[in-house]
């Protein structure tokens, strides 16, 4: 979370320099161009065909109901009231949640069943990020009415042989008509932020600073298992291991780290099996580059399987027997095994 933060706030302070740098641009380009700054910001996010459309359309809107925030034109859909196309809204993520907080969310709303009462509360939990995609949808879309945002954001809410919205929709003091009476037209660029990455960050800081570095390790349990079964996956050979013992350390990791409380016993054990793999690779690589010899360039696939049995299994054939190029390279590396042997035994007792 705390990294996420981070990246937020540097991403919306590059937003922040890029629109400044834009708006001393387009304040250059006014003086420049005169008043044609109004239209290219009324169609700088409309398709082509939009662009194309006469320009008595233009004037359709006043100065202070003017389409902002259009990401882009839903080609099947058109406004009920204006017969306007309708425009999808850019609109703000929805803040990030950490693990517990999405396991308290989830206890939550399958408490709430799928009754209108149930459906009712999950609206209000959900609110203030509905409330910013009405208040996005009512920028991107002048004269639309909840029947329009429904049919975008909650199609299955919309009778469509009927052409009205559903029973639910239509309770009196239902969260949505509510919601969308009280919805401004503010396109997301000018909404208050959902997620405060600051103020969470600061969350995080305060935790802890009030929990000991163990607990603090604990909690990052979950995650370091996961980067490492990762980094596993980016050094995984077939020809050493087949691939679903690989498959199968991601499915022992993806359960046990679906509690909330790490069980360290556990955790120790899984972390033994990737030693185990770990030790594999790291010895394969190790003998491949005791193997790095010109010698073997035109037996590159017979060294790798040559190498991999030797890892696998007790006793291997050497290829091409004792005098063959495998077998002096192995004298070899005994041969210098001995003398560092040797040489230490002389040194220790000098």
């Amino acid at each position: 979370m705390l990294n996420y933060c981070i990246e937020r706030r540097q991403e919306r302070e590059r937003r922040a320099r890029a629109h400044k740098d834009d708006h001393s641009d387009s304040e250059f380009q006014e003086v420049a161009d005169g008043s044609s700054e109004e239209e290219d910001d009324e169609f700088f996010e409309c398709d082509n065909e939009v662009e194309q459309e006469p320009r008595r359309k233009k004037h359709q809107h006043s100065l202070w109901d003017k389409p902002e925030g259009r990401l882009s034109k839903d080609t099947s859909l058109m406004l009920i009231e204006t017969n306007e196309p309708l425009y999808i809204p850019i609109t703000q993520e929805p803040p990030p949640k950490t693990e517990d907080q999405r396991h308290e969310d989830a206890e939550i709303l399958m408490m709430l069943g799928d009754d209108l009462q149930g459906s009712e509360l999950r609206a209000q939990i959900m609110s203030p990020l509905l409330l910013s995609d009405m208040e996005s949808f009512k920028a991107a879309n002048p004269g639309s009415c909840l029947g329009d945002f429904v049919r975008w954001y909650s199609p299955r809410d919309w009778i469509e042989e009927e052409n009205k919205l559903s029973p639910r929709m239509l309770i009196e003091g239902n969260t949505w008509q509510e919601l969308w009476s009280a919805a401004k037209p503010v396109p997301a660029s000018r909404q208050k932020r959902l997620f405060d990455d600051t103020k969470e960050a600061e969350k995080v800081l305060s935790f802890f600073e009030n929990h000991k570095p163990a607990d603090a390790l604990s909690m990052l349990l979950p995650a370091l298992l996961h980067a490492a079964i990762n980094r596993l996956g980016e050094e995984w050979l077939e020809d050493l291991t087949p691939l679903s013992v690989f498959n199968s350390l991601q499915e022992k990791a993806g359960r046990l780290t679906m509690g909330l409380t790490p069980k360290h016993k556990e955790y120790s054990r899984f972390v033994d099996l990737i030693g185990a793999e770990e030790t594999k690779i790291a010895q394969l690589k190790s003998l491949q580059e005791k193997f790095a010899d010109d010698s073997f360039a035109e037996k590159e696939e017979l060294l790798g399987t040559f190498l991999c049995d030797l890892l696998q299994h007790k006793q291997v054939e050497v290829p091409d027997g004792p005098d063959g190029v495998f077998g002096l390279k192995i004298r070899n590396m005994f041969l210098q095994a001995q003398k560092v042997g040797l040489f230490l035994w002389v040194y220790l007792m000098s």
